[in-house]
């Protein structure tokens, strides 16, 4: 991990099925049960916290805090075919969050890696071939609207209407939950 909190290692340390073949070779360890309910939610694939987090807030179980979507691939490659590379400008697409199926993605700016013009040009770029030649939809989030719980929820409808998730949460028991689970992943500052 750098200091940005990003991973710079090509390979996983780990994966969910070699966390899930530990714990059930584990023996005696203290917190063993809540880790192996825990290891049915892990999503392979994350390239930073905070697509942990937004991951979390997005597809964990509604007692859990989170809203129930579907859970998407992440870092997800798509190899753009060779008659489309030049006018993509490259020949893999990786995409944050993807739904493979549903040919939907959401793509995490950060303020660390997107806010100069360079950044901003190449994943508009992407996002262009993404969206032109590939077929897919995107939906772009931001620090400020993961941050704010009224943006976020907003998100979550559209995330929501896109993978054709109906919500049905129930308050006030969902509101709390959700907002213990917001104050455990998300970070305190930008």
């Amino acid at each position: 991990m750098r200091d940005e909190g990003f991973s710079v290692a090509e390979e996983p340390l780990t994966t969910v099925a070699q966390l899930g073949r530990f714990l059930e070779t584990a023996q005696g360890l203290r917190g063993l049960d809540k880790a192996k309910r825990a290891v049915r939610y892990l999503i392979n694939g994350s390239a930073s916290p905070m697509e942990t987090a937004f991951a979390m807030l997005l597809c964990l179980p509604y007692a859990l805090g989170g809203y129930g979507i579907s859970r998407p691939q992440l870092n997800y490659r798509v190899e753009v075919p060779a008659s489309l590379r030049a006018e993509a400008g490259r020949s893999i697409l990786v995409f944050d969050m993807c739904w493979p199926a549903l040919r939907l993605t959401c793509e995490y700016d950060s303020n660390t890696w997107h806010s100069d013009a360079a950044a901003i040009d190449k994943d508009a770029r992407r996002r262009n071939a993404m969206l032109i030649l590939l077929g897919y939809r995107s939906i772009t989030v931001s620090w400020a609207q993961v941050a704010d719980p009224a943006a976020f929820n907003r998100l979550v409808r559209q995330i929501a209407r896109a993978t054709g998730k109906r919500l049905r949460y129930r308050d006030p028991g969902f509101t709390r939950a959700h907002f213990a689970l917001r104050e455990c992943v998300l970070p305190h500052r930008r």
